[in-house]
């Protein structure tokens, strides 16, 4: 539901600077889009790194074999597309109500930390983890949504650009 509604409100509370509805809002499935390349990015750099819990699993397995396993298991599931479609609409709708480039970098950050806790809370709840598995989550989560603040705004800056706003000196 968030993945249908919330493009349409970006493009809705844009300026009318970045043109007239229909670019705005093909504008924003860019946005989304290349926000959503960058999470996934993310949750598949998460997925390659050896865990506690798959460390044991994967350890006959090549390598090119472990990636294609991490591709498909993240592409291919429907959980893990979903998380990620969602996390991904909530930063970018965040990030493109910023006035200027450090507003959105700003909401980037806050929005990603708490999409990327919030999804992984649920979903480390659901899977049955452990305090190990909640702590090396977070410590990504963090990193994550620090990378995604600074990334995100850049790209998506070239697609909307930001308004020119006059201070005072």
């Amino acid at each position: 539901m968030a993945a249908a509604v919330l493009p349409f409100l970006s493009a809705l509370l844009l300026r009318k600077e970045n043109g007239r509805y229909p670019i705005r809002y093909l504008r924003c499935l860019a946005a989304y889009f290349v926000v959503w390349v960058l999470v996934s990015t993310g949750y598949l750099f998460q997925g390659s790194l050896p865990s506690p819990a798959r460390s044991v699993a994967y350890s006959n397995v090549s390598w090119w074999e472990f990636a294609r396993l991490m591709v498909i298991s993240e592409y291919l599931e429907r959980s893990n597309l979903a998380s990620s479609i969602l996390a991904a609409c909530v930063i970018c709708f965040t990030l493109l109500t910023g006035d200027n480039q450090r507003l959105r970098s700003t909401n980037t950050f806050r929005a990603a930390f708490v999409a990327f806790m919030t999804l992984d809370v649920l979903l480390a709840m659901e899977a049955g983890h452990t305090g190990t598995n909640y702590i090396y989550n977070g410590a990504f989560n963090l990193f994550g949504a620090f990378l995604l603040s600074v990334f995100a705004p850049f790209f998506v800056a070239r697609l909307i650009p930001v308004s020119r706003v006059h201070e005072k000196v």
